[in-house]
Order: structure tokens, then C-alpha cells, then sequence
């Protein structure tokens, strides 16, 4: 029986990962906040200065353009450059291996069982940390820091205070490759408030913030970081899907963090060590307010929920059956195990690659008949493109062309001019507001989009490209040649700089 209960949880164990890698390996397209973070690393490398400043639009920007995730462009650029866009997805699959088992590894080390972990974290696990992991993203750094740090505190718990070099260290790193360190020092802030709560002593900690807030002029831009947070951590992006409050988003999503809400506060009531509840009710806030911190709810969950509920009556019931129907809880997890596989498998995981060919009437699909041609025809000018693609255009065509927007929303843009892309590109009233403010040379749209009939009306501009998914309008007096691509499937390779 021993036999089969360990066959059983060998199953199930492969079954969860299974179920995880299908769901990240359904993401394998490139992240559009890819392309202007190398582009950054890009302009560095061949000008052999770095810039301050914006180079790549040609819209009103801001000055200087704190780029927070000027690192990550770096290692990006630098992993691209030296071995391919297959470096990117092994890095993505590297930094989501790291953050799966550095959860399991730290809760098992707060006396986490694995059924525990499996009977709880699991569902939590597959929807958080696949809202940071469906794409190659700095966040990915983020929750990787995020959960070093977390061991770097259990190390303090344990009176030692070796830790703290490694955590300046860590945060030094941090800060140059993503904002996100801002929720290292929340979580150093919730650590120090348990402590001081338990009248426990806090003042190496109040010294480890001081510094740590101190080294975040550690940064090409100095002191204007600060500035540059400021402005960022207070203002509204609720206009931008996923900073959006989760109730808004799909319904599974809301289903699991509700029910995480319900067996956090239920296993809150038999222990006795709450350690860590303050930093969970702090993330659980700032997930019900944007869905972005899920996944770093979803960690801070996973390393201390599980361990609340040991010794619980679920969790023994879970044991309970393991031992009586392990032989077709084996069979079940190999069943689940083979079918996730497969579905991994189909989503061909082991290549980086770029949305070009429609796949619903309104998905999120990159202009890459648009770049291709403007390439060929030899254009240079001012492109207007909606928000989420300016950074690959600025990828593909820089220097040649400068664009009107891309999603460096809070680095580089004032609030204002998001506001007239969405009324340009949505064909309202005041429509022509952004092309009269700051004429272009070339206007690309999704071919959905109500702007297209307000430019096929507009007696100053042509139509001189289009394929199934993006046309592209020029002046009526433009040399451009008109070419028709509809029905022609298009290359979702990654772009290189051959490109």
C-alpha cells in the first residue's frame, strides 16, 4: 500500500507541473514590452551613450524618460544577441521554474506538507503566477526577487542577520531591472510591523529600509527615480487591461482568489503562528485593486497558507485518501499528466514567436505585414499606431521611423495622449484631434478599429496597404506604392535585428 501511495503521489506531483508548464506554454508569444526595452539596450550598445531621454516617438515625452526596466532590456537584448530568440524562451522558462519550486522549497521549510501544498496552493499557483508567466516580462524577475527575499527573511526569524548584505545586494539588482522592487520594500515594511505587533525588536530592520530607499539612486538617472515613482505608484491606469480591478476580468480568476480569501481566514483560526498574515492581507488588497499583483498574492499564499493548514481536518482527510484510493488517484494523475502534456506539446513551447495572423476578430495581433512593408518601400517618418504595438515598430524600424506611442505608458507619456490614441483609434467625435496635434506621415490600424472608416471618408488620406488583420493609410499625395495582402499568411517568427 506504501508502494502505491508514493506511485500516487509521484502522479499527481507530475500532473500539477503538466497542468502549470501546458498553461505558460500556451504563451509563448513575445510580450510587447519586449521590443522597447531591447530597442533601449539596442540604442545604448550602438551609440555608446545612454539615453536620458526619448529617442523612438515623436510625440511630446517625458523629460528625462526613467525607464525602470532599462536592465531587463540588457539581459534581453544581450541573450537575444548572443544565442537567439531561443535564449528568451529558456530564460522564460528558467525565471517560472524558479519562482515554482523556490514556493514549494520555502513552504515546506515553514513546515509545509506536500499535501498541504497540493490540497490548497495548487489552483492558486496555476492562475497567479500564469498572469506574470504567459509572456517573457520583467515581472518574472520580480517574483523570482520576491521569493528570495521572503527566504532572506525566514533567515531573520531564525535570529541570524547575515542575510542583510545579500538583501542590498539583491535590491541593488532589483531596481535596475524592474520597478517591481517597490513590493521588496512593502514586504521588509509588513515583516517589520509583525515584529514590532509582537514587541519584537525592529531596528536593524528600520536600518535595512533606510538603505535600501537610499540605494534606489543607484540608477542611471540618479535622484530623478524618485521623481519618476512618485508619479508612477499614484497614477491611474485602470484603462490598461491588467491594472484594471480583478473583478473586471475573467470570471475563473475572481473564483480562485475568492475562495483563497475563504481558506486563508478559515486556517487563520487554528493556528498559532500567523507569521506573514500581514504582508497576505496587504497583497489581497492590492489584487481586489489591480489585477497585476495576483501573482505576488499568489506567492506570499503559497508559503504561508499551506503551513497554517497542517494539522487541519482537510488536510488529514487528503492523507486519509491517498492511503485508500491511491491506485486510482495514481491512474487519475497520469491521465491528467499525459493530456496537459500533449496540449504543451501542441503549443510548441521551445519557440518564441510573434502574433501575426488573426485568430478572433479582436485579439491582440502584432502589425508585422505593416513593418514589412513600410521596410520594403524604404519609408522614414511619423507612424501612429496604437499603444500596444509602437514598441514593435520601433523594434523593426528605428531609426527610419519614429512613433506616436508604445507601452512605455507611465515612463514616457503623459496621461493626455493615451486619451487621444483611444478617442483617435475609436473614431469619436473629437477623432482627429491627435493626427491635427501632431501630424503623421503613416497611420496603421487594426483593420477592426472605427477609425478606419473615419479615414476611408477623409478625403486627405489613402489607403495604401492592408493584410487580414492591419491597414495602413498614408497622404493623399504619398509615393507609397498600394499593395492588397489580404488572405496572405504572414511569418510569426521572432524579429531579429537582421530584420
Amino acid at each position: 500500500m506504501r508502494d502505491h501511495e508514493w506511485w500516487a503521489k509521484v502522479a499527481v506531483a507530475a500532473a500539477v507541473i503538466s497542468v502549470y508548464v501546458a498553461i505558460a506554454a500556451g504563451g509563448t508569444f513575445a510580450d510587447p514590452d519586449m521590443y522597447h526595452e531591447m530597442s533601449l539596450a539596442r540604442e545604448w550598445v550602438k551609440t555608446g551613450d545612454f539615453p536620458h531621454d526619448d529617442v523612438f516617438a515623436f510625440t511630446p515625452t517625458k523629460s528625462p524618460t526613467v525607464h525602470h526596466e532599462w536592465g531587463w532590456g540588457v539581459v534581453l537584448y544581450g541573450a537575444l544577441g548572443a544565442f537567439g530568440p531561443g535564449a528568451l524562451v529558456l530564460l522564460r522558462a528558467a525565471l517560472g521554474s524558479l519562482v515554482f519550486f523556490g514556493v514549494w522549497r520555502l513552504a515546506r521549510r515553514r513546515g509545509a506538507s506536500n499535501g498541504a501544498l497540493a490540497a490548497s496552493a495548487i489552483p492558486l499557483i496555476i492562475v497567479g503566477l500564469s498572469v506574470s508567466f504567459v509572456t517573457l516580462r520583467a515581472q518574472g524577475v520580480t517574483l523570482v526577487l520576491f521569493v528570495l527575499q521572503l527566504g532572506l527573511l525566514e533567515r531573520d526569524r531564525s535570529g541570524g542577520r547575515r542575510w542583510i548584505l545579500p538583501w542590498l545586494a539583491v535590491h541593488l539588482l532589483w531596481l535596475n531591472l524592474h520597478a517591481g522592487f517597490v513590493i521588496g520594500i512593502v514586504a521588509l515594511g509588513a515583516y517589520a510591523g509583525e515584529r514590532l505587533l509582537a514587541r519584537e525588536p525592529i531596528r536593524h530592520l528600520v536600518l535595512v529600509a533606510v538603505a535600501s530607499l537610499g540605494l534606489v539612486a543607484v540608477n542611471p538617472w540618479g535622484l530623478d527615480y524618485y521623481a519618476y515613482l512618485a508619479g508612477a505608484l499614484t497614477m491611474d491606469r485602470s484603462m490598461i487591461t491588467e491594472w484594471a480591478p480583478i473583478q473586471d476580468h475573467w470570471p475563473p480568476f475572481v473564483a480562485v482568489f475568492l475562495l483563497s480569501l475563504v481558506v486563508a481566514v478559515l486556517a487563520l483560526r487554528g493556528v498559532g503562528s500567523r507569521r506573514g498574515w500581514l504582508l497576505l492581507a496587504l497583497l489581497a488588497v492590492a489584487a481586489v485593486l489591480q489585477l497585476r499583483h495576483l501573482s505576488l498574492y499568489a506567492v506570499v499564499w503559497m508559503v504561508t497558507v499551506p503551513c497554517w493548514l497542517e494539522g487541519s481536518r482537510g488536510v488529514a482527510w487528503i492523507r486519509e485518501v491517498f492511503v485508500r484510493r491511491a491506485l486510482p488517484i495514481a491512474f487519475l494523475g497520469v491521465v491528467i499528466g499525459l493530456g496537459f502534456s500533449s496540449a504543451a506539446v501542441s503549443f510548441r513551447p521551445w519557440s518564441l514567436r510573434v502574433v501575426a495572423n488573426p485568430r478572433t476578430p479582436k485579439g491582440l495581433v502584432f502589425p508585422v505585414g505593416v513593418a514589412d512593408y513600410l521596410h520594403e518601400a524604404g519609408f522614414e517618418g511619423r507612424l501612429v499606431v496604437p499603444f500596444v504595438y509602437g514598441a514593435y515598430m520601433t523594434w523593426r524600424l528605428y531609426p527610419e521611423v519614429l512613433v506616436s506611442i508604445d507601452g512605455r505608458f507611465e515612463v514616457a507619456y503623459n496621461p493626455a495622449l493615451l486619451a487621444e490614441h483611444g478617442a483617435f483609434f475609436a473614431g469619436k467625435d473629437d477623432w482627429r484631434r491627435l493626427i491635427d496635434e501632431h501630424p503623421p506621415d503613416a497611420i496603421a490600424i487594426p483593420r477592426w478599429m472605427a477609425a478606419v472608416q473615419r479615414l476611408v471618408d477623409d478625403e486627405s488620406w489613402k489607403q495604401v496597404y492592408e493584410d487580414d488583420a492591419f491597414v495602413l493609410f498614408a497622404p493623399v499625395n504619398t509615393g507609397l506604392p498600394v499593395i492588397d495582402r489580404r488572405g496572405t499568411r504572414l511569418s510569426e517568427s521572432f524579429p531579429g535585428e537582421e530584420e
